[in-house]
């Protein structure tokens, strides 16, 4: 519930991301700073996940995938909610981020 609420927090952001993250194929610039935005934001989130005792035994592949993964779903996420708040409400994407971030540490 707290990633969903701090995603909530920050809808605009990921907005922009998408939206940058659509331009991205159609200029290299902007693919070069999706790329070194994108690393730095799965850089980021390891160094969270791995505060998590369940999660810090996991191989540095895993948690790059772990990482990627779920940014990639929370993008979405936000993007959605931002379109249609009465479909994916905080309750309906803290239910798929858990079903999703359960089924990617297995």
């Amino acid at each position: 519930r707290a990633l969903t609420q701090s995603l909530l927090g920050y809808t605009a952001w990921e907005l922009i991301i998408a939206e940058f993250r659509g331009l991205a194929p159609t200029d290299p610039q902007v693919a070069a700073g999706y790329a070194a935005l994108s690393r730095e934001r799965i850089d980021r989130l390891i160094e969270l996940l791995v505060t998590s005792p369940l999660l810090a035994e996991l191989a540095d592949p895993d948690l790059r995938s772990l990482a990627a993964g779920a940014l990639g779903l929370l993008n979405v996420m936000a993007v959605d909610h931002i379109a249609a708040p009465e479909v994916y409400t905080e309750d309906f994407i803290t239910e798929i981020v858990t079903h999703a971030v359960e089924g990617l540490i297995r």
